[in-house]
């Protein structure tokens, strides 16, 4: 169709004779020569395309049998065959010249300025701040997480590490020996270590030898890493001298009141180093049994690591052992791969017949760290920067183990000091900071277990039993909970659990219920 209103338009424009009438008269050849002479080009004769591969005469055959509307089969399929031009394809449009994209200072396809650092960009450089970024940061900075800054290892210390050179080349001395270890290589024969640590602890001493500079904010964040470095190294003879230094800063850092959110993450690292290099001091220097098993505990060197979703196969072997509430918890990420190796550990001794392990069970058995040795773990792990929840959990799950392995036993004095420092940490002074309340609402469930398991401990005591208040604290706070023991009860089969556990823990609720009870107690 479209073909025959083609060719009829090409008609309309040059008519044709019909038949019976006379061709209009020739114009003389020397007028035609003369009009073609003027014409640009020669116009042909018209001619009409009706296939693809003859052209006929505008003369031949007629009118009628041309404009037919019937076509023959070899037509139709040319016409198939013959694609429809685009409306644009005779259209002209202007090109550009290509345009070079601008040169960045920074690489801007990767999460880092890699181009912008204060030491030269060489060597390990370059990949141990990727580290630091995506292991390091993630794996402690929930330790020190706070309201705006929930990993502030990379919204705090990173930005400001790239402001001063010397806080760099100790966070890149520390991601190298933090990866050795992971990898199981040697730190003692490493270079790149050696060469980084040399140059921090060099710019350090520059530092500690000026007024200006001796007590600042880089100065303290540097010695925070190196000591974290010699930490987890196990270089432990100098924690006496690191202890003295934290100490001198803080008395002349008296302009710190923890205003700003920077100001309260260096407040914060400051107390969580100094009480983590307090414990070595102590620990090291003390004969007790439970100052030994602590030095053999294998978080003598390690930090608190959190991991991210998704789990490996280990954490989540680990997580099936443990109660739902515990998953959750670990879940959220308020919970370190140490704490979580520690509850499934527990939660399979707990499983085990209901009685008490034997008080003399030796340091290590096949089937892990005995009762003993996850006290001196948790001991070490109460010292060191941890979320909120987790720090309070630590004395839950001491007490636990306390109850787990004497029974209905009583603890003996060489123990007192592991139990005053339990109820010390739970009873607490002063107002708590904003992240603890925070812990305190969403995990009110896991603070009555804690409180409750704690205090079954301490009332295994010959010596702090009378003077504990924990259990009557826990009353007061929550008396909603634990005014009824079939209500508590519901609760505190949320976590950890066992038919010895219930027993003590009931006598010790209904102890502390009628005590509070008594005329005496109501007349005060």
């Amino acid at each position: 169709m479209a073909k025959a209103i083609k060719i009829e338009h090409l008609l309309l424009q040059n008519p044709s004779p019909s038949i019976g009438e006379e061709p209009p008269p020739r114009a003389p050849a020397v007028k035609r020569d003369a009009t073609q002479s003027r014409q640009p080009a020669h116009r042909p004769q018209l001619e009409l395309k009706t296939s693809s591969t003859s052209l006929v005469p505008a003369r031949s055959p007629a009118a009628s049998e041309r404009f037919s509307w019937d076509f023959d089969n070899e037509e139709l399929s040319s016409n198939r065959r013959r694609k429809r031009k685009s409306p644009i394809e005779d259209q002209v449009f202007p090109t550009r010249k290509a345009i070079r994209l601008p040169r960045f200072s920074v690489n801007i396809f990767h999460s880092e300025p890699v181009n912008v650092f204060p030491i030269p960009n060489e060597g390990v450089v370059p990949r141990m701040v990727k580290y630091y970024l995506q292991v390091w940061a993630e794996q402690h900075g929930r330790a020190l997480a706070f309201e705006g800054h929930p990993k502030p290892y990379q919204s705090l210390v990173f930005p400001y590490a790239l402001e001063h050179a010397v806080l760099f080349e100790a966070m890149v001395a520390l991601s190298r020996a933090s990866w050795l270890l992971q990898e199981g290589i040697p730190w003692s024969k490493d270079s790149a270590l050696a060469y980084h640590r040399a140059n921090a602890f060099a710019a350090l001493r520059l530092r500690l030898t000026s007024e200006a500079t001796c007590a600042d904010d880089t100065t303290i964040c540097t010695i925070a890493a190196l000591t974290t470095i010699d930490y987890m190294l196990g270089v432990h003879e100098g924690a006496h001298n690191h202890i003295n230094a934290m100490q001198r800063i803080r008395k002349i850092r008296t302009d710190l009141k923890g205003d700003t959110p920077w100001q309260y993450f260096v407040i914060s690292a400051m107390k969580a180093y100094d009480a983590l290099w307090k414990f070595v001091k102590d620990r090291n220097e003390a004969t007790t049994s439970m100052a030994q098993l602590s030095i053999e505990s294998p978080m003598r060197n390690e930090l608190p690591l959190y991991p991210s979703l998704p789990f490996n196969i280990k954490v989540c072997e680990a997580l099936s052992k443990v109660s739902t509430s515990f998953n959750d918890m670990a879940m959220a990420g308020e919970m370190s791969i140490q704490m979580i190796d520690i509850l499934a550990n527990l939660s399979k001794t707990a499983r085990g017949d209901g009685s008490a392990t034997p008080t003399s069970s030796p340091p290590s058995s096949p089937g892990g760290r005995n009762l003993l040795n996850t006290i001196a773990d948790l001991r070490c792990l109460s010292v060191m920067a941890t979320t909120s929840i987790e720090h309070k959990l630590c004395f839950g799950v001491i007490g636990t183990c306390f109850t787990l392995h004497f029974g209905d036993g009583k603890i003996g004095e060489e123990f007192n000091e592991t139990l005053q420092e339990l109820e010390d940490g739970l009873l607490g002074n002063g107002k708590p900071r904003p992240q603890q309340e925070k812990a305190q609402k969403n995990h009110r469930e896991c603070l009555i277990w804690v409180a409750l398991a704690a205090a079954g401990a301490l009332e295994q005591s010959e010596l702090l039993s009378a003077m504990s208040m924990l259990l009557d604290q826990t009353l007061d706070k929550y008396p909603e909970e634990t005014a009824r023991w079939e209500t508590l009860e519901g609760i505190l089969k949320k976590f950890l659990w066992n038919d010895l556990l219930a027993r003590h823990w009931r006598r010790c609720w209904a102890k502390a219920v009628r005590r509070r009870s008594s005329p005496s107690c109501v007349a005060n």
